[in-house]
């Protein structure tokens, strides 16, 4: 083991020895990493991730063996994906795909959303995060990277994210910030979608679902929770029609979007044939969806087409 290793490892371990026992994973990631010779796997549990030891992790710089910290800077901002949770800087964007230099080029996080525009961008890739929901073991390594990136993946049973970051220090970073989601991650979202959760606090948890997963959460500020709860209270009640067709069960069960707080309790139902298509529930009242609430429900870098017949807003909000 090199004394990078070494460092790293022990640096990491430290985490894990404050927190409950998480079972036995570090064996089948040790038998992993020999058929990944170039990058290592971090395991995470529900209090704390476990790393195996580090296998020929890629350095900008082979011949230096930079310092690195697990201390997580505090504004940092969480980022969550169905049961994966983890931190990255707060300047990182959304437009993480292949064409990704379509936009700012900054840093950025992709979560497989949204569709191409040929843009030829070079490298493929910018640095962020990658999230995909199949375990670490299938998700293919990003291919396309910046020559200097530092590339890792972390995962639960089901979900994982390739992490291409600037350096060795911001790599070790957000691997020791990655967690299992159990209950709900630091914006106060279920990792499956819950109707009945009741919110607490003066800030909205925005929790964005797909069929049922947890794809994207945001936690408002005081002043933009009210703004949305405005826009709830002028959206126009619904008035069923004899021609409306009958609703499935599950779209009351399973919405798109949850808005939640100790005074706030509104699902944004999923586009779908029957009348619900465009509908939010407000504490049980059915709603118009308006451009208003829009605004405040689609959180930055949420993809929703424009032929989906919502009234999206001109101008989304955007990251910061």
């Amino acid at each position: 083991m090199t004394d990078l290793e070494t460092r790293l490892t022990e640096a990491l371990r430290g985490a894990g020895e404050r927190a409950p026992h998480p079972g036995d994973l570090v064996a089948p990631a040790r038998a992993w990493l020999r058929r990944r010779r170039r990058t290592t796997v971090a395991v995470v549990a529900a209090a704390v991730a476990v790393v195996a030891i580090p296998v020929g992790i890629q350095l900008a710089d082979q011949r230096t063996e930079p310092e690195v910290t697990t201390i997580v800077p505090d504004d940092w901002r969480t980022e969550s994906f169905r049961d994966l949770t983890l931190r990255v800087p707060a300047d990182w964007g959304y437009d993480g795909g292949p064409d990704w230099c379509a936009g700012d080029g900054a840093p950025a996080i992709d979560r497989g959303e949204g569709f191409q525009t040929r843009v030829d961008c070079d490298p493929r890739l910018t640095y962020g995060v990658q999230f995909r929901a199949l375990p670490a073991e299938v998700h293919e390594r990003p291919k396309g990277v910046p020559v200097d990136a530092v590339v890792d993946v972390v995962g639960t049973g089901s979900t994982s994210a390739w992490i291409v970051a600037e350096s060795q220090e911001q790599l070790v970073q957000i691997v020791a910030s990655a967690r299992e989601i159990e209950d709900v991650d630091a914006k106060g979202c279920p990792p499956v979608v819950d109707p009945d959760a009741q919110g607490t606090g003066d800030r909205v948890s925005v929790c964005r679902y797909d069929s049922g997963d947890l794809e994207q959460s945001e936690l408002l500020s005081v002043a933009d929770s009210q703004a949305l709860a405005r826009a709830v209270a002028r959206s126009t009640p619904t008035v069923a029609a004899d021609y409306d067709l009958l609703c499935p069960p599950y779209s009351y069960r399973q919405p798109a979007i949850t808005l939640r707080s100790s005074e706030l309790s509104v699902d944004i139902l999923p586009s779908s044939s029957c009348r619900l298509a465009g509908s939010l529930m407000d504490e049980g009242v059915e709603r118009l969806v308006t451009e208003d609430v829009l605004y405040w429900a689609l959180s930055p870098g949420a993809l929703i087409g424009r032929g989906s017949g919502l009234p999206l807003p001109e101008e989304p909000r955007t990251a910061g």
